[in-house]
């Protein structure tokens, strides 16, 4: 990769001697890589320095493609932080590049809205987040198969502003329609299992703490999470995620244990 000073001097057209410089890209895929690294190691502040970083170089270069793919990626960051004001400024600026670049009715710009939605979702926005979810299925339903594991996501998320609103069988349907795509998914079981747990929680505000479905969806949960899966980064990840519910529930030797589990993966050991 060329150094700033490398930039500068990148000219165009030597022939007729005008010097306007070519606009630069940053390095998307690069970037990705060493995101995953950061979170791999459950490094969030080296995350974000990152995201910052290459933001500003995205924007100093005018790459609004790169400065969407650096945004979509800090949306997700935000809410592991719970950094409310920088994860609405990239709520907002997300719509804005979405806008610019014409990409609102593709399958990847429906994908930065649905991510979009649930970071609003994550500080207490449903409303907001139920109108973007409803242009998330405008699109997918247009364009992927029913069984497709984006729908999956889409389902899942939506199920929880639904809840929030008080829309329990709507929320209820979601969460089951999205277990039902998971299951012929590979390594679908840790998004399976976070959709059974949100189902206790459902259930639990719905029907009550004593409801015997609670029970019945945390032991499906439990039984997918005792499998090993592919990618150990992102199951450290869902583990610790799930920890506080089996904890909240009762499970209190199985949220220790995920959670050891998950400390393990997260330090390499």
């Amino acid at each position: 990769m060329m150094d700033r000073e490398e930039q500068r001097s990148n000219f165009g057209c030597a022939d007729c001697g005008y010097k306007e410089p070519k606009k630069q890209k940053i390095p998307v895929l690069t970037v990705i890589k060493k995101l995953d690294e950061c979170f791999s190691k459950n490094d969030l502040s080296a995350a974000q320095r990152l995201l910052s970083y290459w933001e500003n170089e995205a924007k100093s270069q005018e790459d609004l493609s790169g400065e969407l793919s650096v945004v979509n990626e800090q949306l997700g960051l935000y809410r592991r932080l719970q950094n409310e004001e920088k994860a609405m400024y990239s709520v907002k600026r997300s719509g804005e590049l979405l806008a610019r670049l014409e990409l609102e009715d593709s399958i990847s710009g429906a994908t930065i809205i649905l991510n979009a939605a649930t970071t609003l979702k994550a500080f207490n926005k449903s409303e907001e987040a139920l109108k973007l979810y409803e242009k998330v299925y405008e699109v997918y339903s247009k364009q992927l198969s029913e069984n497709d594991g984006r729908f999956a996501g889409y389902y899942n998320n939506a199920a929880l502003c639904y809840q929030d609103v008080g829309d329990y069988q709507a929320a209820e349907k979601y969460f089951i329609s999205a277990i039902a795509i998971m299951q012929k998914i590979k390594d679908g079981f840790l998004d399976e299992a976070v959709s059974y747990i949100n189902l206790a929680h459902l259930y639990e505000q719905w029907l009550g703490a004593d409801s015997e479905k609670i029970e019945c969806v945390l032991e499906k949960a439990q039984s997918l999470l005792e499998n090993d899966a592919s990618d150990k980064s992102y199951q450290a990840f869902v583990l610790s995620k799930c920890a506080p519910s089996f904890e909240h529930f009762g499970y209190f030797w199985f949220a220790k244990k995920i959670s050891e589990i998950s400390r393990r993966y997260y330090e390499g050991t």
